[in-house]
């Protein structure tokens, strides 16, 4: 009896305990709520603009995209679980110009900045009524569609340039795009390919840009992060006709391309020849400073770094269509030429905790990389006289060569700046042969209140990969390699 009672009066401390642990954290817990940093984006006519781009750095590494979010239909935005700190905020949108906020974030407050007026790009809108943003974007039923053709103030760059402002679309400091926080599949006119460093696609010859959030059935598990479709140009007018155009970019270097496109059809063939490319200078500098807090003796890491870039890239397209009341074939062949060379100059400095100096060193790297790739693709569409059957097949073959060699020249520097003992010198070769095919057949058909669908699809990649490495020793006094040196750090 005593027992009972003694476990009767256990249970009800232990339910009065768990009572008010749950009380306490449910008062204590908005003193942890996440913080936010929020807004409103409007244009010039008071309308809110949806879809736009905010982007949050911070102000000491503006390089790295901390967090990335929309605004929706009502022009708002938020950015959440933001600590305390001094920030940089970019919004972009297509149409607009982009508009920069350094903002700092204290203690236990959220941070509203109000109504954010955004410009209208004047290049942009030139022949175009404001209201012509509006057709920059369509939406879908899967996403959305951006009409490159009439983003002027973006021809004189590259696919990347045209994302930059993409909604939900976010592309870092190095050129490397996520969609939604992930990385999505590129494909060129709808089908997988080689092409898909973006950077090397001149914004003159892109007709649209496909943003896939929500892919169907159609497509593999490998999309499930999203899709970017690039279309190319291309001619559709009855009769011979082309096009010419030239972009030009000028700001700290400048840069240039042009497309060509010439197409003939006549009846039930539609041939075209297309050519564009690309020249292009960069300059980049990027300041660095990080904290090691478990090594004493490299506490505070101070790096600057400057870099010289210098692009060229062509490419030239042939296309032969051929349709008829039943069949229709398309075939595409694609050649293109990448060319980069890029000369980096980055000083690294370590202090310690009393900012006392540590070392110091310079390094210079000359990165030359040259790439080729050809693709093949035909694909064949059946019509049938019930429009709920379809049958599709493509067939696509790459061939890519890629070379790629740097030469990594390091020297060690005193507080003064002046060079102590013999530089260390390494050196890189990569060579990448590569042939990637792909088949696939799509069959649907409409049974009663169903439908019917079945498919295959085969890849067959081949690779070659070369890679070289060799490391100078120290105490050699010949330097094979050529010593260029930057005066970024004064």
């Amino acid at each position: 009896m005593n027992i009972n009672i003694s476990l009767l009066s256990i249970l009800k401390k232990l339910f009065k305990f768990n009572f008010s642990l749950l009380l306490l954290l449910a008062l204590v817990k908005p003193t942890f709520a996440q913080k936010q940093i929020t807004g409103r984006i409007f244009n010039s006519q008071n309308a809110p603009i949806e879809l736009a781009n905010v982007l949050l750095f911070a102000q000491s590494d503006t390089s790295k995209l901390l967090k990335g979010t929309v605004s929706d239909s009502l022009g708002k935005f938020q950015l959440e679980g933001i600590d305390d700190g001094k920030y940089l905020i970019k919004i972009n949108f297509i149409g607009f110009k982009s508009k920069r906020l350094e903002v700092e974030k204290t203690t236990q407050k959220d941070l509203d900045l109000g109504s954010l007026v955004l410009a209208n790009d004047a290049t942009l809108l030139e022949g175009i009524e404001v209201v012509g943003q509006r057709s920059i974007i369509q939406k879908t039923s899967t996403g959305f569609i951006i009409n490159a053709e009439t983003t002027l103030s973006q021809q004189g760059g590259t696919a990347v340039d045209l994302l930059r402002n993409t909604p939900t679309v976010f592309v870092d400091a190095e050129g490397a795009v996520s969609l939604r926080g992930k990385t999505p599949l590129i494909l060129i006119n709808g089908r997988n390919s080689k092409l898909t460093n973006l950077g090397n696609i001149p914004a003159s010859s892109i007709a649209r840009i496909e943003i896939i959030t929500n892919p169907n059935a159609q497509y593999d598990a490998e999309a499930e992060n999203g899709i970017i479709n690039i279309v190319f140009k291309k001619g559709t007018k009855l009769g011979t006709n082309g096009a010419f155009g030239v972009g030009l970019g000028y700001g700290e270097r400048t840069r240039f391309n042009s497309s060509a496109l010439l197409n003939r059809k006549t009846g039930n063939w539609n041939i075209g020849l297309g050519y564009d490319n690309r020249f292009a200078n960069r300059n980049r500098r990027v300041r660095g400073d990080r904290v090691n807090f478990n090594l004493p003796t490299q506490y505070f890491l101070t790096q600057r770094r400057s870099d010289n870039r210098d692009e060229i890239n062509q490419n030239i397209r042939f296309i032969l269509d051929y349709e008829n009341q039943r069949n229709v074939f398309n075939f595409e062949a694609i050649h293109s030429i990448d060319d980069e060379n890029n000369f980096e100059t980055l000083f690294s400095t370590f202090e310690t905790q009393n900012r006392g100096f540590t070392s110091r060193t310079r390094r210079f790297s000359e990165e030359l990389r040259k790439e080729s790739v050809t693709e093949l693709a035909l694909s064949y569409k059946r019509k049938f006289p019930q429009k709920s059957r379809k049958l599709q097949i493509d067939m696509t073959t790459s061939f890519g060569l890629g070379k790629e060699n740097t030469n990594i020249n390091t020297q060690d520097l005193m507080a003064d700046n002046q060079e102590s003992g013999l530089p260390y010198a390494q050196r890189t070769s990569f060579i990448d042969d590569s042939n990637i095919s792909n088949l696939r057949a799509d069959y649907s058909q409409k049974i009663g209140q169903g439908t019917f669908e079945t498919g295959y699809k085969g890849v067959l990649r081949l690779s070659t990969n070369d890679f070289k490495q060799e490391n100078q020793v120290r105490d050699e006094t010949k330097i094979s390699f050529p010593i260029y040196v930057s005066n970024l750090y004064n």
